[in-house]
């Protein structure tokens, strides 16, 4: 095919924006800190760690997946209960491996992702297995391939990896949440931040932040290959 959109990614990858905004923020940043609750009052928020420490603050920003958010609240209001609870998530069998079996196998067929769904199902295998190739989605060059597959059906060789985190699930309920969640930014000293929040990839939203702030984050722009 000819004609795709270019494909931009973060030189460094993802770490190089994360590092430039804690260069910029300075020994501010305490990272490794576990929070382990938020309370707020009508003059600020205390932030109370996992060691026991509690430190004050003018106002607290909650960039946490939704129900994350809502744990770490010690008294959220109604509001708060109904729109982060709109979210849905899903854990997810996600495995990183070079078994180049779970791609197609023509070459020249590859794409940055594979669904399985017709083939494990003449197979008597329910669901749906994803299968992603790193090295088209992030420009590795290691050889055998790196992939990334979530809820494999099939025995896997050349296992790296395992684990299984979670996953939003689309619907209209998250949809309906976000405009909810952006009208009370603000309120009871409060922020909500998070990859739930927009359709816009999670790593681009924070580049663009980034930018905006004025940090130096150098991108590369090459062809998507499908």
């Amino acid at each position: 095919m000819s004609g795709q959109p270019p494909q931009r990614t973060i030189v460094g990858g993802s770490r190089a924006y994360v590092s430039a905004m804690a260069a910029a923020l300075g020994p501010a940043v305490r990272a490794g800190t576990a929070v382990q609750c938020v309370r707020r009052d009508a003059a600020g928020v205390d932030v109370e760690l996992a060691d026991g420490a509690r430190s004050r603050h003018d106002a607290v920003v909650l960039a946490t997946h939704a129900d994350q958010a809502l744990a770490l609240l010690a008294e959220p209001d109604p509001a708060e209960r109904d729109l982060l609870g709109r979210f849905r998530y899903s854990a997810n069998d996600t495995v990183l491996h070079g078994d180049v079996r779970f791609m197609l196998e023509a070459p020249y067929a590859h794409a940055s992702s594979e669904l399985r769904h017709r083939r494990l199902r003449r197979r008597g295998l329910a669901g749906l297995s994803v299968t992603y190739d790193l090295n088209r989605l992030q420009g590795h060059r290691c050889r055998p391939a790196l992939l990334c597959s979530l809820n494999p059906r099939l025995p896997i060789e050349g296992t790296f990896t395992r684990g299984c985190p979670t996953r939003i699930r689309s619907g209209w309920s998250a949809v309906s949440a976000q405009a909810g969640l952006a009208e009370r930014g603000g309120q009871r000293h409060t922020w909500f931040c998070g990859a739930h929040l927009l359709s816009v990839p999670r790593r681009w939203r924070c580049l663009r932040r980034a930018r905006r702030q004025g940090l130096g984050v150098p991108c590369a722009t090459r062809c998507a290959r499908r």
